[in-house]
């Protein structure tokens, strides 16, 4: 399964500022975004049908949800508007296009992730 995401969004700082150079900023983010998702099952051993229900369909596709996109993030100063971030964030699904090469279509795919990084501002 791959994913591309694009999203539109809000980032309020509940502690610091945008360029805050002292001390460490604490943010909040919230957003609408889409996830692009394309999936490719393959069976790698054929299976008797008889005695056993495949749950997922051999086959690739592409789906698509609209998602809410929910982050909590923290910045540390480095100099020069230079930042070190991490931050976590989670995709919310809010629609469904029910795909058959998808195990589950029900809140699918709920995709979290943590991110570490440089931030630069110029």
């Amino acid at each position: 399964m791959r994913f591309k995401q694009i999203s539109l969004g809000w980032k309020k700082y509940l502690k610091g500022s945008i360029d805050a150079e002292e001390k460490w900023n604490l943010y909040s983010t919230l957003g609408f975004g889409l996830v692009l998702g394309w999936v490719n099952n393959t069976q790698t051993a054929s299976i008797d049908t008889t005695l056993y229900n495949n749950p997922v369909r051999s086959g690739k596709a592409n789906f698509k949800r609209l998602t809410i996109d929910a982050g909590l993030g923290a910045e540390f100063p480095l100099g020069a508007d230079i930042f070190l971030y991490s931050e976590g964030r989670v995709w919310i699904p809010t629609t469904d296009y029910p795909s058959k090469y998808l195990f589950i279509n029900e809140g699918a795919p709920l995709i979290g992730m943590f991110n570490i990084g440089l931030r630069v501002l110029f």
